[in-house]
């Protein structure tokens, strides 16, 4: 059984279930990046989609109101799937019938930066918290984030491309090597843009959990990375060379940042080191291109290693993915991209 709890600005809870909720409107839509396109430095949104059955909904304003949405099992034990915020653009009725749209706590860092906090100094760990109170509080998953890169590098919020505090985030986490997202308890995570514990797997997922699965043969890893030093676009190249069983398949790939505006101001030689230690980071980062649609599961997250196994990849054993890309459909499929770096062009 699913619930919604709707909670108006300006209004009483209004409590929706099965009987209540449309059958199959109920998606939620979370990622790291693009589906075929490897990337880091983001904070995303999770999305979700749904339609309800109101037979007050001319009564209910449903613009800004939180939707708490959680399920229950037969043993009605409840399981929390977090906590989102209706975008009134896109609220729409027919009839009894509302359809909308709404966004976790990643739009609550949507806020404006203050011009008199511009010039403080910053690294990327008292930013984030900063950026995590402005935004009502919101609390910091990580206690530390020093198993990242360039931790220690110091900046300021002066540059015009730093609008909001979701901006100061998503570039925190590029010059970390990381990604940023909400999680089910309304916490910001940031995680790894790599894979946190190499060769290990947080999710089994064998033919019988599975409607079908498709991978690349190509393992691709970062061996290039093209950033900018100053105002010059320089490429990096990695000394990382797979070795062992990590060769086999494996190919080089590339990897393109943008200008990060926490680094304006810094000389090239500033912006080397902190580009060498980005490449370094993420060098032995290999993944496969990976597309699986799932049975109904809820337990696999943004970050997670998952390996597949059985069916049609016995031939290889086993499959290892990171996840960045989840499609969530309560009494549908679970689709799941593990999006692999850019192959590089072979001269």
């Amino acid at each position: 059984m699913l619930y919604a709890d709707i909670l108006p600005k300006n209004g009483n809870l209004l409590n929706f279930d099965d009987t209540s909720i449309v059958a199959g409107s109920v998606s939620v839509t979370m990622s790291t990046c693009r589906q075929n396109m490897f990337d880091f430095g983001t904070f995303n949104a999770a999305v979700l989609k749904m339609s309800v059955i109101d037979d007050d909904a001319l009564d209910h304003e449903f613009s800004g109101a939180s939707v708490m949405l959680r399920e229950s099992d037969e043993q009605e034990q409840s399981v929390y799937l977090g906590t989102y915020y209706i975008d009134g653009t896109t609220v729409k009725r027919v009839r009894n019938t509302v359809t909308f749209s709404a966004y976790d706590r990643a739009v609550k860092f949507d806020i404006e930066i203050s011009d008199n906090i511009r010039s403080t100094s910053y690294t990327a760990l008292t930013a984030i918290q900063a950026a995590c109170s402005a935004a009502g509080n919101t609390v910091l998953y990580n206690a530390d984030l020093n198993d990242f890169p360039n931790i220690s590098v110091t900046f300021t919020l002066e540059n015009a491309a730093l609008q909001t505090w979701r901006d100061v985030v998503m570039w925190c986490c590029q010059l970390c090597a990381a990604n940023a997202i909400i999680d089910r308890m309304g916490r910001l995570k940031i995680i790894h843009a790599r894979w946190q514990h190499e060769g290990t797997e947080d999710h089994v997922i064998n033919a019988e959990q599975r409607i079908s699965v498709q991978f690349s043969d190509a393992r691709i890893y970062p061996k290039y990375m093209t950033a900018y030093s100053g105002t010059a676009v320089k490429e990096y190249v990695s000394g990382y060379t797979p070795e062992g069983d990590q060769a086999v398949q494996s190919q080089p790939g590339t990897l393109q940042l943008d200008s990060n505006p926490l680094l304006a101001g810094k000389d090239d030689t500033e912006c080397d080191t902190v580009n060498r230690a980005i490449i370094g980071n993420i060098q032995s980062f290999t993944q496969r291109q990976i597309t699986a649609k799932l049975f109904q599961n809820g337990d696999i997250g943004l970050g997670d290693a998952v390996r597949f196994l059985g069916g049609n990849v016995d031939v290889r054993r086993s499959i290892l993915g990171m996840v960045t890309y989840i499609v969530w459909k309560y009494h549908g499929a679970t689709t799941v991209t593990c999006t692999a770096p850019k192959p590089a062009e072979v001269e």
